[in-house]
């Protein structure tokens, strides 16, 4: 048998359907703390999770440049209308 420490604490609301929830919004132009937010999770613990797992900072970091280039095609496209 071995000792494993114990987890302290709450078990973690992390899920890949909450992480793709929090993803999509802010794909969809959210800020972090917005995106969280509407999904449930407080700001505080999306920003520990990103700081704990480097790939989801990725993902998070491509999240926002694919709302970023799809809010510049959208002004764009604006521009080129009037």
């Amino acid at each position: 048998m071995t000792n494993r420490p114990k987890k302290i604490g709450r078990p973690t609301s992390r899920t890949p359907a909450l992480i793709n929830t929090i993803m999509a919004r802010i794909t969809g132009g959210s800020s972090y703390d917005n995106a969280a937010r509407e999904a449930g999770v407080s700001p505080t613990s999306f920003w520990q999770w990103r700081k704990r797992d480097p790939e989801l900072e990725e993902m998070a970091a491509k999240a926002r440049v694919g709302a970023w280039q799809r809010g510049s095609a959208e002004r764009r496209s604006a521009l080129s209308a009037s």
